[in-house]
């Protein structure tokens, strides 16, 4: 009787091992599912970290070129700006000459204006003068 109760036991504690290992199974099964689940997902995020990495590159490079474009824009401006006010500051020197040349040339034509209205005022008076005389003749 003791070997059959000990039999019993062994066989209770077997099926309990072994319920023990289908469960242990089971976890482990959930636990191979989930590290695989985890390493995909750290590859894929692995990629984007490459991926975003590589176009962070590109793009510095693209700013860098776009910076040395823009300090020759500035350059070529400055040199432009200094280029267009010198060409304005000549040319309103020029204006001024223009406008004193001007100004010179309208008094010496209204001189001559005047000049030659008093001339033919004195030949309009000299041209009635005659014309009374050779009437009174």
């Amino acid at each position: 009787m003791p070997k059959k109760i000990v039999l019993s036991f062994l066989v209770v504690l077997l099926a309990a091992g072994l319920s023990a290992c289908s469960v242990m199974q089971g976890t482990y099964q959930k636990k191979v599912n989930e590290a695989d689940t985890l390493t995909k997902r750290l590859d894929a995020l692995q990629k984007k970290h490459d991926d975003l990495a590589a176009e962070n590159a590109a793009l510095k490079a693209r700013n860098e070129e776009l910076v040395a474009d823009l300090a020759g824009t500035k350059e070529k401006l400055t040199t432009d700006l200094a280029y267009v006010t010198d060409q304005r500051d000549k040319a309103v020197a020029d204006k001024e000459d223009l406008d004193r040349i001007l100004r010179s040339k309208s008094d010496n034509l209204s001189q001559t204006i005047l000049e030659l209205r008093r001339k033919v005022a004195d030949l309009d008076a000299e041209n009635a003068k005659l014309k009374a005389e050779i009437a009174s003749r």
